[in-house]
């Protein structure tokens, strides 16, 4: 049997479009020069993040409680702010993250927004430590992602990392005790 070229570029385009249509936890984590000691003299742990909206079919593509927790742990990790950074063990310090809201405005352009509440607070006592909400938006036009999937994703990707690069922003001119 004899394929077609219209079967083959159908199946290569259908492909390019699921391979395409996920977030990247990757593309979630902001580029940043890593101290060159650590800012905190101790450890943290880091809770799993809660408030994340589930995605639901035909709906914008939201970013999942487990892709925000693994991308806060990179970026964490990446900026050397802290001795060491844990999911599993105890820490010095506990970090609670909990998305608060996040949507996202579709058009020709899409808008996305997150507001995010960073809470850090001692390991043995639960005393607060330091607290920080962040607002962050991020827009993708037409004419950077002509697929809508792919400005959805795009605008998600863009709203995550401007948060956790505002956070870090924040926790590095931060002062504990």
């Amino acid at each position: 049997m004899k394929t077609s070229c219209f079967h083959y570029c159908g199946t290569l385009l259908f492909a390019g479009l699921i391979g395409g249509c996920g977030i990247s936890v990757d593309n979630l984590i902001p580029p940043s020069s890593p101290a060159l000691t650590p800012h905190f003299d101790k450890t943290i742990k880091v809770h799993n993040v809660t408030g994340a909206k589930e995605t639901y079919f035909g709906g914008p593509a939201l970013v999942s409680n487990e892709d925000y927790t693994e991308a806060l742990v990179g970026t964490l990790k990446q900026s050397n702010l802290f001795q060491q950074v844990f999911t599993d063990k105890p820490g010095d310090y506990e970090l609670i993250t909990t998305i608060l809201a996040h949507g996202q405005d579709r058009g020709l352009d899409y808008k996305n927004a997150m507001v995010v509440e960073y809470r850090i607070v001692y390991a043995i006592s639960k005393k607060p430590l330091w607290k920080k909400v962040v607002n962050s938006r991020h827009e993708v036009t037409v004419w950077q992602a002509f697929s809508g999937a792919a400005r959805t994703i795009r605008s998600q990707e863009g709203s995550v990392r401007k948060n956790l690069k505002q956070f870090i922003t924040s926790l590095a001119s931060a002062k504990f005790e």
